[in-house]
C-alpha cells in the first residue's frame, strides 16, 4: 500500500517519543501500528495517567512531544499549548 507524500514514518527499535507537559515527563506514547511485523509506525496513542491530570491546574500548559532521531531521520519536536478550565 502506498503511502501519502505527507505520512510521516517512524521506524526502528530505537525509535523513541517522549512527551513533557510544563517541562515535566508525562504520559505514555505507544506505536499503533496493527497487522504489522515491522517496527514501524505512522499512528501512536498517548495515555495521561491520573497523576498526570491531577497535577494540572487552571490555565495555559506548554505540551511538548520529542522525537530522538535515528540513522534516517532527524530528532524533531512538536510543541503546543493547551488550555485547562
Amino acid at each position: 500500500m502506498a503511502q501519502s507524500p505527507q505520512a510521516r514514518i517512524i521506524c526502528g527499535n530505537g525509535a523513541t517519543l517522549t512527551v513533557t507537559i510544563d517541562g515535566h515527563a508525562a504520559g505514555k506514547v505507544t506505536p499503533f501500528n496493527p497487522g504489522s511485523t515491522k517496527s514501524c509506525f505512522e499512528t501512536a496513542h498517548f495515555d495521561l495517567s491520573a497523576k498526570d491530570t491531577a497535577s494540572l491546574s487552571t490555565g495555559k500548559h506548554a505540551f511538548k512531544m520529542s522525537y530522538a532521531g535515528d540513522s534516517t531521520f532527524q530528532p524533531s519536536d512538536l510543541v503546543a499549548e493547551f488550555n485547562v478550565t
